[in-house]
């Protein structure tokens, strides 16, 4: 009886398992193949859809998954302060018709028309900013479950 021709890097009945757990075993794609990409680490050629470079072991997948996650709170950051930006001349607004209020009740001559007015421009003010105001929230808490 012939004994058994095994092939692989071993000479051993587990030489086909061990080839398949083995990364570095990988015969590298070629270069017009749609699956090849560079490894950031090493620049070699590797294939797209393995976790790690076949040349140097570079987990490409976790590095993916990182810069996603930090281009996601860069635009939750820009977001944030663009939001800011939008809610700054309303905070001004309001604080000058504050001042109005406020000038308002020291002078006792003004008409009470012109009181209610100016409450009622804070009031409308502040149903502008509390939508805002939740939004900021929201991206800072997104950036914070971020980081």
């Amino acid at each position: 009886m012939k004994a058994p021709d095994y092939k692989g890097v071993f000479a051993s009945p587990n030489a086909q398992i061990a080839d398949s757990f083995n990364v570095y075993r990988q015969k590298p794609p070629p270069e017009d193949h749609p699956n090849a990409i560079v490894c950031v680490q090493c620049d070699e050629l590797t294939w797209r859809l393995t976790d790690c470079c076949i040349h140097c072991g570079f987990n490409m997948d976790a590095y993916a998954q990182e810069l996603i996650r930090l281009e996601n709170l860069d635009q939750l950051r820009f977001e944030q302060q663009q939001l800011k930006k939008k809610i700054l001349p309303l905070l001004i607004l309001m604080l000058v018709l504050a001042g109005g209020v406020a000038l308002a009740a020291l002078l006792t001559d003004i008409h009470p028309f012109a009181y209610w007015i100016l409450i009622g421009g804070m009031v409308t003010i502040s149903i502008f900013i509390k939508p805002l105001v939740e939004k900021i929230e929201n991206t800072r808490h997104q950036i914070r479950e971020l980081q």
